[in-house]
């Protein structure tokens, strides 16, 4: 690893747990002068860190090394490590983390901004019933995308909660607020099986009309009436 990152580590203090949150500046420009001053001095130190670290991974990714891999050694050197402007916080890397920092960090314009930790308490903004009409409504019948399906949804009105007075309604929920709490790999899982019971109900019309054509082929629309056997006797 470059001495660039090894220089933000000293010390043996206990490890404190720092949770790694979403970077509001994913524009991928830099923060104004004003906002980096608010950050503190060891999370902008942990960004720079990290930036470089991403750099490196970027050009290697680019030589066809595999990101797992990558992200492997990283979390192995890096995992635990104190930081050395505040050695009582310690890096929190996993091989996980990393690729999804890497990933936000791609996003962002590769810039070290992105990376900046926000702490902050995330209020529900879609009461449960809205969702869960959205799921019963998603798993009546197939749809191209959970798009469609949103646009529908709310041209039927159906995406209008209550507030916490009965008597004031929530206003209307947007679709990025559903994509939060109902990502697209639940509604892809419900409209997964819509299409295997659609693809069952196609085999079932399929063997039906297989096994009535073959007991058509055996017998007849009608039985045959027994012949009766003449009389000789006079």
């Amino acid at each position: 690893m470059g001495s660039d990152n090894q220089n933000w580590f000293s010390g043996k203090t206990p490890p404190v747990s720092a949770h790694v949150g979403q970077a509001c500046d994913a524009g991928g420009t830099e923060p104004p002068p004003a906002s980096i001053s608010s950050v503190p001095k060891w999370q902008r130190s942990r960004a720079r860190g990290l930036h470089g670290i991403f750099r490196r991974m970027k050009s290697q990714t680019e030589m066809g090394s595999p990101l797992a891999r990558l992200a492997r050694r990283r979390a192995a050197y890096h995992n635990g490590r104190p930081i050395r402007c505040a050695p009582e916080h310690r890096l929190a890397l996993s091989v996980g983390t990393i690729v999804r920092l890497y990933r936000l960090w791609l996003r962002g314009g590769e810039v070290p901004s992105v990376l900046h930790l926000h702490y902050g308490v995330h209020r529900s903004q879609i009461p449960a019933p809205v969702l869960c009409r959205f799921v019963e409504f998603c798993s009546r019948c197939q749809w191209r995308d959970m798009r469609t399906a949103w646009e529908a949804f709310e041209k039927m009105r159906l995406n209008v909660g209550r507030g916490r007075h009965s008597q004031k309604p929530l206003r209307a929920i947007s679709y990025s607020q559903l994509c939060y709490f109902f990502p697209g790999r639940s509604f892809a899982a419900l409209q997964g099986q819509l299409k295997a019971i659609a693809m069952a109900q196609i085999e079932i019309g399929k063997l039906r009309l297989q096994f009535i054509a073959e007991i058509r082929r055996r017998l007849p629309d009608r039985p045959s009436r027994p012949r009766k056997r003449p009389d000789w006797q006079i």
